[in-house]
């Protein structure tokens, strides 16, 4: 049988090779050339497929619902916590608010306590280990003997660290639970408050404790030991500084202590000037003994330590807070420098009491705290203030114990005031219960006052302290919250931007 001849129809591979190459070359060739997004031609919108997409393949990522759904869940959680975060901090606000032991900051400067909130972050971070906070506490004599303070200082320094009482003067004429003091020698003793004239200098030169000693013999000896009821930190301290005034003769200061000491070469001179010991370790006591040093001006010994909270204690008994502009300015700016104080306390009000007749007085009084408080951020401008105002107190009316009469009229002009100078205010009053509190005071058992029906008695004055101690603390944690909140929102955008 014979084969069959080959059909004209049939195509051989190569020729099919060839044909396709013609076919599809040139629309390859027009692709490779042609606008990515079309032309249109004639009316008619021209695509062509880009060669791209045959060589790589389709490059589009279609969404993944279950992952974006995922991604939805987890950001929700994370806005939810925020939001919770954010209840939270509006439930403390409240509550600082609402307390009757509250601090009250100035509309504009919320923020007013921040720089003190941040220095104590850094004490409980352990960051810093040279990081002093200072406390200065002034007041008249509700806070003498180291009253108030004392707990202040208790509370402050087993939360943040610190050692130590503070600031003492060269002579001490009232008693202190914190520190036992002694002086051997003659000495001069000048203060700014008080009616006495023979304890005013003939000069401004009074420091920051708006006080001085002078040493006035040969050698004086200045001995400082634990009191009879210290807390654990303040009956210990690892360093010493000395703030020294004007100094007419070139002598020697020499420190005896368990844990160092060693003597300091001083010049005569205007001063002012520091002498500062850091100890290998803490004491409890230390005696200076001024050698040769006649005329030289003490304006306070800090017993302390390099880290931690200091609180000084600054009465004043019979001050009503108006004589601080009599000291020298700029030589307590340079001292408030060396010092170096992360807040101002002042606590006065009550002695004026019996005195306010009328509304021009205390109009007047309020006038003349404010001119005292426009020096204070003159000389420690970056300092904030604090304002503790005056607590109740009782006089008799037709045989009854009631408030003074225009006590809670002082109480609203100073907090108003203050406020209104850039000044944080606490209101004693609201704290121990509002007015006619006092009689419950003096009446409580223990008492809480003294029959004067003004001052608290050692009992009334610690918890006074301690109230004054957790408001700064409660907005301290207000300050946490908020730092925090802050923290978290910025971490949310920030991982909300990078998904999105």
């Amino acid at each position: 049988m014979a084969k069959p001849e080959p059909s004209d129809a049939s195509v051989s591979p190569w020729r099919s090779v060839v044909l396709l190459l013609l076919v599809v070359g040139p629309l390859v060739a027009a692709a490779l050339f042609w606008p990515k997004d079309g032309l249109r031609l004639a009316g008619i919108h021209w695509e062509l497929p880009n060669p791209e997409t045959f060589v790589y393949g389709d490059s589009i990522e279609y969404v993944d619902l279950e992952a974006q759904a995922e991604k939805e869940r987890q950001d929700s959680i994370r806005m939810s916590s925020l939001f919770g975060l954010k209840d939270s901090l509006d439930a403390y606000q409240a509550l600082c608010d609402s307390h009757p032991a509250r601090i009250y900051l100035p509309k504009s400067r919320k923020d007013l306590l921040f720089g003190l909130f941040d220095r104590w972050k850094l004490l409980e971070s352990g960051e810093d280990s040279s990081l002093q906070v200072r406390i200065m506490h002034y007041g008249d004599s509700q806070i003498e003997g180291d009253r108030i303070s004392n707990e202040l200082r208790r509370g402050l320094q087993t939360r943040f660290g610190g050692l130590g009482p503070g600031l003492l003067p060269l002579e001490q004429p009232i008693g202190s639970a914190t520190v036992a003091q002694g002086l051997e020698g003659k000495t001069l003793r000048y203060i700014l408050w008080g009616s006495n004239p023979e304890f005013r200098a003939e000069h401004r030169r009074y420091g920051p404790m708006l006080s001085l000693g002078v040493i006035d013999s040969s050698l004086v000896v200045w001995r400082a030991s634990k009191g009879y009821d210290a807390p654990y930190s303040a009956d210990r301290f690892s360093r010493i500084r000395i703030l020294l005034g004007q100094n007419d003769s070139s002598g020697v200061v020499r420190l005896v202590c368990s844990t160092g000491g060693g003597a300091k070469e001083i010049s005569a001179g205007p001063g002012p000037d520091m002498l500062r010991w850091d100890l290998s370790g803490a004491a409890q006591s230390a005696e200076l003994s001024f050698e040769n040093v006649q005329g030289l001006e003490v304006l306070g010994i800090s017993l302390e330590s390099r880290r931690g909270v200091v609180v000084d204690n600054l009465g004043m008994r019979g001050c009503s807070g108006t004589i601080f502009s009599q000291a020298d300015a700029n030589q307590n700016r340079r001292l408030f420098s060396m010092l170096d104080p992360d807040l101002i306390m002042l606590a006065f009000g009550g002695n004026i009491m019996p005195y306010l007749t009328d509304d021009q007085i205390k109009d007047r009084y309020v006038g003349q705290l404010l001119s005292q408080i426009s020096y204070l951020q003159s000389i420690a401008p970056e300092v904030p203030i604090l304002f503790i105002g005056p607590s109740d107190m009782s006089t008799l009316k037709e045989g009854k114990r009631v408030s003074f009469p225009l006590l809670a009229s002082l109480r609203n002009a100073l907090r108003d005031s203050m406020l209104a100078h850039g000044v944080a205010y606490f209101d004693q009053i609201s704290a121990m219960g509002g007015l006619q509190s006092m009689p419950s005071w003096v009446e409580a058992e223990p008492a809480l006052a003294v029959s004067d029906y003004i001052h608290f008695t050692r009992l009334g004055a610690q918890k006074m302290g301690e109230m004054i101690t957790e408001a700064l603390l409660r907005e301290y944690t207000l300050y946490l919250l908020k730092q925090r909140m802050l923290k978290e929102r910025d971490e949310a955008i920030e991982e909300f931007e990078v998904h999105y």
